[in-house]
C-alpha cells in the first residue's frame, strides 16, 4: 500500500488540490515527506518479505529463525552504510528519489534512529538462541553431518540408528525439512 501511494503521489497531490483539501495537501508537502515515504516503503518491504517466509506452509522455526537474524543482520549493515550517507542498495526506492541529491542530515538520523530501534525490538522479541538450543537446530537441518560427541547422551543410540539408515538418507537428500 505504502509503495502504491508512493507511486501515485502526483496523482494525490492533483486530487488533494481539486477536491479543496489544503491542509492535507499542505502535510504531504512538507519538506522531506516523500523522502520519509520513500524510506518506508524500503523498510516495511523488507519486513514484509520476512512476514511473508512465516506465513508459508512450508514454514518452520529454523526457517523463521533464519530469516530473523539474517534482517537483523541486515539492519545493522544498513546503519553502518548510513554513516556515510549510502542508501544507493540499502534503499531504493528512497535512493531513487534523491538520485543524484544526497537525503538530508536530518532524515538519514532519523533512519539511522528508526532501525536502531527496529533492530533493539527485533532483538526483544526473538532473542538470541542459546548454543545447546543452535546445536540441536543444527541436528535437525542436518543429522547426518553430525559427530556423536555433538549429541546430548539421552540421544545417541537413537542418533546412531539414524545415521545408520540408508533409506532415511536418501530421504533426507530428497525431501524439505517439514516433509522428512
Amino acid at each position: 500500500m505504502l509503495l502504491r501511494f508512493f507511486n501515485l503521489r502526483a496523482e494525490v497531490n492533483e486530487f488533494l488540490k481539486t477536491h479543496n483539501k489544503p491542509k492535507l495537501l499542505a502535510s504531504i508537502q512538507v519538506e522531506g515527506f516523500h523522502q520519509c515515504l520513500a524510506y518506508l516503503v524500503d523498510i516495511f518491504g523488507s519486513i514484509n518479505e520476512v512476514n511473508m517466509k512465516m506465513q508459508g506452509r512450508d514454514g518452520n522455526v529454523l526457517n523463521v529463525s533464519d530469516s530473523f537474524n539474517a534482517l537483523k543482520d541486515k539492519l545493522k549493515l544498513w546503519v553502518k552504510r548510513l554513516a556515510t550517507g549510502n542508501v544507493r542498495v540499502s534503499f531504493p526506492v528512497l535512493h531513487s528519489l534523491v538520485d543524484k541529491k544526497a537525503p538530508s542530515a536530518s532524515l538519514l538520523t532519523d533512519i539511522k534512529h528508526h532501525l536502531n530501534s527496529l533492530i533493539a525490538e527485533f532483538e526483544r522479541y526473538f532473542p538470541k538462541i542459546d548454543p545447546k538450543t543452535e546445536q540441536l537446530m543444527s541436528l535437525t537441518r542436518d543429522p547426518f553431518r553430525r559427530n556423536i560427541h555433538e549429541i546430548p547422551e539421552q540421544f545417541q543410540e537413537e542418533f546412531l540408528e539414524l545415521t545408520n539408515n540408508s533409506a532415511l538418507k536418501d530421504n533426507f537428500k530428497k525431501l524439505l525439512i517439514e516433509h522428512f
